[in-house]
């Protein structure tokens, strides 16, 4: 990693400005390809094996075209307006709204008197437009400035998909704002304007880019409408903060002496490893969302990881192209030539004074900061969940006016009514004599339909039902049932609990039918279940990766112990803040909100794996700083002291842009946006300064040589991981490594990783890719999927190092077959823009994908590692393939299903094969696959050129 590292770095500041060149086009090519391809429309959202999804389903077949669904237009006055100028008014509002091109329906009050208030004084329009146009702010905003040139003495709001989509919270003052303390930070910190301007610019790439990627992926997969404000949140931090590391890093390598390429070559060759290191846990962390099994968090995650990845990329790339570019301009005049031949330095200033003090009293200093984090975790324990709906959007806003209108005329139920759904296993059919009305279904008249109508209208804590909709077939029925409670109200969870397991099971009892609840507001009940019973299983396994992690990189038990409790403390502090601040109410009005605001379920499982994998970071640079001098002295008081001392200002520096990054977004109206703004800034506070700051070194003092124990066994079988980079390639980076060449046959043709290895490997990686699967009828289709993406990840490892076009490097296989996966499935979609796309020419177009990526790989240096490449490329084809025939068409689960378990059989099949002794890669580490290290016959590696013609001969 360190030599990788190095060379990339070296190469992009002596191509300085081409590299930065590549970046802006990057950036200007996304944002331009961001605006031409016009927005998906309302993708629904559906947690597969619950009741909602099973009324979703049922309504999607039997009713399709509805996935846009309507729009509540609502319309206000003082006069009643089912009469005379009212009535008018309403007529033209009808009539001008269908004008508008992309408009497929308008159903006015005239149609359905229950859209018409108690008073008459509100009345509803409902408002279906085309699926192309259905996620186009513009449209929306075009369908309201009609409607109210229309209805110029009424007050008119827009609801629905379309009011939501421009009532989303204005992020661009806090990001201003955020970037403007920053900037204060930095200059505060650096003392350099230059220096100061590089964090900035990887910020600003970070977020453009990663912005306009999670934006084109929206158009094929489900996208939370919070992913955008958390990415955003999370690219300006990450960015400015690994951008910060390596400033510092290249400062004093310039110090030392280095000339500005080598030096931007070493800085990542340590610190950017690093970084690497800190971006993986992170990305890992938020990639853990995934195994809750619920799309909607899967996808908030994935969309966090693609912006740290940016992040990390950018990193690697453009940070070492500037620190090339700028030079020691980046340096303070009197500091250019000033170099320490020693840590004396180290016990003198404001954090050597802090870390005396805390290393001279641990016990004090471990109980004040337990004590801290207890009273601040405290509220936690009151923590309950609830939903939100549009009354807590900003009253400024379309979405929140449409919902007060609605509450006021037609009671608080409106807004959010539940969907009975029933499925009619012997079809709906009209009574015998029976008399209907002009105009309606006599098939509605089915004595099964009529009595379960009766019923839902004798439930307490319903107001009122809707009359029948029968489908073609007569195999679904659907009515709306309105509560008398809001979405948010806890009665109308109670109400859906009695429908789902007392009233409709007795009213559908023996009447070959069967009736579920659905509707926005069941779904999101439904949501809070879900998360409940998975919550266990995603803390538990994003703790027990980053502890491996840590293991594999410190050598040690206590560390990465120590270093879950504590990360785990913070998150608990932050839990207990939004408490305190949301459900109790402590200074709400002071980050502007009126009224006490429920915790929805998804918020604390994404804060926690965002603040586990920043926790991370923080812990990766103090410890590395604590290690060094722990070799260096063998003293652990003085190795914290100088660790904390050497570190503590870099720490700070980066925690204080984050939290003040943070804190910028309470400005924002939007509740849920102030909640990840008030928790995540809290957490880093409370991390960088109690936690990293007092209490880890306080434990580490009291643990002394403790702290780096690993037993024997395993500190034998655990592979090496150098978190800045291998030490030991420093002395001669500069020279280029050999190629890899196999000492003997016997090397070049045994696999990599024993077989048993793989059979484990890729039984676990399909053990948990099938959890991650929720039941649905494409389930037995995803498990084949997932079984043979398995299957490839762990084959890959185990070929032999002499396969031809394999590579010899495992790590670089599994990478490969992932780009594979990726690069197909973007090529997938750019041609599914240009192409006419039905669901019936989506095998050939996604063969088309794998064709033209077969023959940039022929003619690239990619032909080294085509196997891999093509393995992968191959996976996600089969699976649009199968995609084609109707089985499934979620292009968000067919990337899931390929990527993960691919990954996963691949890394636990390379560890298992570690951990047995097999997979020995000591060619593959950072001193480079040439290094002259003797073979057991005693040739060394350059003695070996000649065995390439042996195995060749041999195979």
């Amino acid at each position: 990693m360190t030599r990788f590292l190095y060379r990339v770095a070296r190469t992009c500041g002596d191509h300085a400005w081409w590299v930065i060149a590549a970046w802006v086009v990057t950036l200007l090519l996304l944002t331009a390809a961001n605006n031409a391809i016009p927005p998906a429309g309302q993708q629904d959202f559906e947690l597969e094996g619950t009741d909602s999804a099973a009324a979703l389903t049922l309504m999607q077949r039997a009713f399709p075209g509805t996935s846009s669904g309507s729009n509540p237009l609502v319309i206000g006055g003082s006069e009643e307006l089912d009469t005379g100028a009212g009535l008018q008014t309403i007529k033209k509002v009808e009539h001008d709204v269908k004008q508008i091109t992309g408009v497929a329906k308008v159903q006015g009050p005239q149609d359905n008197p229950d859209q018409y208030s108690p008073d008459k004084q509100t009345a509803i329009i409902q408002v279906t437009v085309q699926d192309r146009y259905a996620g186009k702010p513009d449209m929306a905003q075009e369908i309201l400035d009609t409607a109210r040139q229309a209805a110029p003495s009424n007050l008119v709001a827009l609801g629905g998909f379309l009011g939501q989509s421009i009532s989303n919270p204005d992020t661009h003052l806090s990001e201003g704002l955020g970037l403007l303390a920053a900037v204060i930070v930095l200059i505060l910190t650096f003392r350099r304007l230059w220096a100061a301007a590089i964090p900035l610019i990887s910020a600003i790439i970070t977020v453009g880019i990663g912005s306009a990627i999670v934006a084109l992926l929206g158009r094929v997969v489900l996208i939370p409408p919070e992913a955008p404000v958390l990415g955003t949140m999370l690219g300006l931090g990450v960015g400015i903060d690994y951008a910060l590391f390596l400033v510092m890093r290249q400062r004093m390598m310039l110090a030392r002496g280095f000339e500005p390429s080598d030096a931007a070559g070493r800085t990542a060759g340590t610190s950017g490893a690093g970084i690497v290191f800190a971006g993986t846990t992170l990305i890992l962390a938020v990639c853990g969302l995934a195994l809750t099994g619920i799309d909607f968090l899967a996808w908030l995650g994935y969309s966090a990881a693609i912006m740290v990845l940016v992040a990390v990329v950018v990193s690697a790339t453009l940070v070492p192209a500037i620190l090339g570019l700028l030079g020691k301009r980046i340096l303070r005049k009197e500091h250019r030539d000033l170099f320490h031949e020693n840590d004396d330095h180290l016990d003198r200033g404001m954090w050597a004074r802090i870390a005396d003090s805390v290393t001279g009293k641990p016990w004090r200093y471990t109980i004040i900061a337990v004590v801290i984090l207890l009273v601040l975790a405290a509220p936690m324990l009151t923590m309950s969940f609830g939903m939100t709906d549009n009354s807590d959007l900003p009253p400024t806003t379309t979405a929140y006016q449409a919902n007060e209108m609605m509450v006021e005329g037609f009671g608080p139920g409106s807004t959010g009514p539940l969907l009975i759904v029933s499925q009619m296993n012997k079809p709906a059919t009209a009574p015998k004599n029976a008399d209907a009305p002009s105009g309606v279904d006599p098939r509605t008249l089915d004595p099964r339909l009529v009595d379960l109508q009766k019923d839902l209208e004798d439930t307490a804590g319903i107001k009122s039902v809707s009359d029948v909709f029968v489908d073609p077939s007569g195999g679904v029925a659907v009515m709306t049932a309105t509560p008398t409670t809001g979405p948010a109200d806890p009665a109308t969870e109670t109400l859906i609990n009695d429908l789902r397991d007392n009233v409709l099971p007795e009213a559908t009892a023996g009447k070959d039918m069967e009736s579920h609840v659905g509707g926005s507001t069941a779904l999101m009940m439904d949501l809070t279940t879900v998360i409940g019973q998975r919550l266990p299983y995603f803390i538990i396994g994003v703790a027990t990766l980053a502890a491996l992690l840590l293991m594999l990189a410190y050598r040690s038990i206590w560390i990465p112990v120590k270093a879950a409790a504590m990360n785990i403390v913070s998150i608990c502090a932050a839990y207990g803040v939004v408490v305190a601040v949301f459900e109790w109410g402590w200074g709400a009005s002071l980050i502007g909100l009126d009224e006490l605001v429920p915790i929805q379920t998804f918020i604390p499982m994404f804060m926690f794996a965002i603040l586990f994998g920043l926790s991370m970071d923080y812990e990766v640079f103090l410890l590395t700083g604590f290690r060094e001098h722990w070799e260096r002295t063998g003293n652990m008081v003085t190795a914290v002291r100088r660790g904390l001392t050497d570190t503590g200002q870099v720490v700070t520096s980066a925690a204080t842009i984050m939290v003040v990054v943070f804190l910028s977004f309470i400005l924002v109206p939007d509740a849920t946006v102030k909640m990840f703004g008030v928790g995540l800034a809290t957490a880093v506070f409370v991390d960088a300064t109690i936690v990293r700051c007092m209490l880890v070194p306080a434990l580490m003092v009291l643990a002394a040589k403790w702290t780096w124990w690993l037993p024997k066994w395993l500190d034998r079988a655990l592979p090496h991981l150098n978190v800045e980079g291998d030490p030991t390639a420093l002395g001669d980076i500069e020279k280029k490594p050999e190629p890899y060449k196999p000492h003997d046959v016997a090397e070049a043709t045994r696999p990599i990783v024993p077989m048993f290895g793989v059979v484990i490997a890729v039984a676990l990686a399909w053990f948990i890719g099938v959890r991650m699967v929720p039941d649905s009828p494409s389930a037995p289709y995803a498990s084949l999927s997932i079984a043979v993406a398995a299957l490839a990840g762990g084959i890959i490892t185990w070929l032999p190092r002499g396969t031809p076009g394999a590579g010899s490097r495992p790590g670089v296989r599994i990478l490969m077959l992932l780009i594979g996966v990726l690069s197909v499935s973007i090529l997938f979609f750019l041609l599914k823009v240009l192409i006419p796309f039905t669901d019936q020419n989506q095998g050939q177009i996604a063969a088309w994908s794998l064709l033209i990526i077969a023959l940039i790989v022929a003619i690239t240096p990619l032909r080294k590692v085509s196997l891999p490449f093509l393995l992968g490329g191959i996976l996600i084809t089969l699976s649009l393939a199968v995609g084609s025939s109707g089985i499934t068409t979620d292009y968000g689960d067919m990337l899931q299903n390929a990527l993960v378990p691919t990954f996963l059989a691949g890394f636990l099949a390379l560890l298992i094969g570690r951990l047995t002794g097999h997979a020995d890669d000591a060619r593959d580490s950072a001193d480079g696959p040439g290094s002259a290290e003797p073979s057991p016959s005693g040739s060394t590696a350059a003695d070996a050129a000649p065995v390439k013609d042996q195995v060749g001969s041999s195979t």
